[in-house]
């Protein structure tokens, strides 16, 4: 008990990777002042904070099974042919939830694909270890063109759908534009009995002149979508999935009304959706995949791309999908998108009703369910008619 003191001296371990520390160009020793900070080279952070969650924590459970063994002899409970067993086998495992919040944290911060790309075996040892580290993987990198100078839809990789394979895990996926929910969840995931990771979009001004603008688009185009998975066993699975922290989360796509004024001075309200294809307006890299169409060619082939991706394959037959631009005049325009564009805003309409139906939203199960009592109560009061 007498190296308690020492022992918690520290409130956490922070490892930096030190791209991310360069990056920020934070006094990260000034804002963590009761904790100790360390700079690893990308690649090495899982490794360092596995090494110091090993070295730290057994010392941390001896304190906590030496005040245990003290509380069971002050109350005269202390039974040697019981308890002697089970404080030699005593673990981090043991500790209740408020001992180990009482503990160190330890916190990796790195950027996130460089975890997936070069740590993911590591990563992965970790977690199916369930040790509960913490890791705030930032995604602040947009790569529209390959090395090879390819120029190709961007894909996320499912970095956060990887990690539902997990048992016993704290996910969230949010953007740093919502900064109060992102210090929710990391409160609430680093009081879990588990390990958390937070995937954090924080798009810096060298992937994009207007990261805000971007962060916002990406978020609304379900590109990359806030939510929290509490993957906690013992939890019931439809409990453990708050998406929440989206615009209009029960729809595909949020929609928006814009007042719309004609040269005759008429005004009419419109709605929009906004989706996928709009977002990829925002990169230059993708102009190639956006065509103009002259208002003389607007005719009923031309479909707006949301409506276009909910119609079956055979009424898109002869149609076009399009999404509405406007130019420095303020001028609306209909902008015909490319069959790539429709794949790419499909696969995120896709993987976002994944995290509807697991969060309740439209559940296939709760329809079929619903359907299946519609007609039985209709096959009883047909009886009851009769």
């Amino acid at each position: 008990l007498e190296n308690a003191p020492e022992l918690f001296s520290k409130r956490s371990y922070i490892f930096i990777e030190e791209g991310k520390k360069k990056a920020s160009g934070s006094s990260w020793d000034k804002i963590f002042e009761t904790s100790e900070v360390s700079l690893v080279q990308s690649g090495e952070g899982c490794i360092s904070v596995e090494v110091a969650f090993r070295k730290i924590m057994p010392e941390c459970t001896k304190l906590f099974a030496a005040v245990r063994s003290a509380d069971l002899e002050l109350e005269g409970r202390y039974q040697p042919e019981i308890h002697d067993d089970y404080f030699e086998q005593f673990s981090w495992e043991n500790l209740t939830k408020e001992e180990l919040n009482s503990c160190p944290f330890f916190v990796l911060i790195a950027e996130a694909d460089t975890v997936l790309e070069k740590e993911g075996h590591m990563l992965k040892d970790i977690l199916n270890d369930n040790l509960p580290i913490n890791f705030l993987g930032m995604k602040s990198r947009i790569q529209t063109r390959q090395e090879d100078g390819k120029v190709d839809l961007h894909s996320h990789h499912e970095l956060t759908g990887m990690l539902l394979s997990h048992k016993n895990l704290f996910v969230s996926q949010t953007a740093s534009i919502t900064p109060s929910y992102l210090m929710e969840a990391l409160e609430q995931g680093m009081g879990s009995f588990s390990p958390a990771f937070f995937h954090v979009l924080d798009i810096s001004e060298k992937s994009h002149e207007q990261p805000l603008l971007l962060s916002s688009a990406m978020v609304e185009a379900r590109d990359f979508p806030g939510f929290n998975y509490t993957g906690l066993l013992g939890t019931p699975w439809g409990s453990r999935f708050d998406i929440s922290n989206n615009p209009q989360s029960s729809l595909s796509w949020p929609e928006h009304t814009m007042k719309i004024s004609f040269p005759d001075g008429e005004e009419v309200d419109m709605n929009f959706n906004f989706t996928f294809a709009d977002q990829a307006a925002l990169f230059e890299d993708y102009h190639k995949y956006f065509q103009i169409v002259q208002p003389a060619y607007w005719t009923e082939n031309l479909v707006p791309v949301d409506v276009y991706m909910e119609q079956h394959p055979e009424e898109n037959i002869g149609k076009v999908p399009f999404i509405w631009m406007v130019d420095n005049e303020n001028t609306l325009h209909k902008v015909a998108v490319s069959w790539q564009i429709v794949m790419a805003s499909e696969e995120r309409r896709d993987q976002w009703r994944f995290l509807q139906e697991n969060s309740g939203i439209h559940n296939f199960h709760v329809k079929k369910a619903v359907e299946e009592l519609r007609e039985n109560l209709q096959v009883q009061f047909q009886r009851d008619i009769e």
